[in-house]
């Protein structure tokens, strides 16, 4: 996400802050517990394996200035 970010600035392409804006609302909206719980038999809870959102959403928010973001 932050790569989308990324070329949504170098390419001036709104559309790919908006996916973005997208991504971190669903997130929002949904809550990252469950994905973080895992399954009882899954030997990695608590880590999904992939999941690294913390700069591209800093990165949206320098961008849109959309503060529903931190709530």
């Amino acid at each position: 996400m932050a790569g989308m970010m990324q070329a949504g600035a170098a390419l001036n392409e709104p559309r790919y802050v908006a996916f973005v804006q997208k991504w971190a609302d669903h997130w929002h909206t949904k809550g990252i517990g469950p994905v973080l719980a895992g399954r009882e038999d899954d030997k990695r809870r608590g880590y999904c394996g992939h999941w690294g959102p913390g700069f591209p959403v800093i990165m949206l928010y320098e961008k849109t200035r959309n503060p529903p973001i931190w709530r």
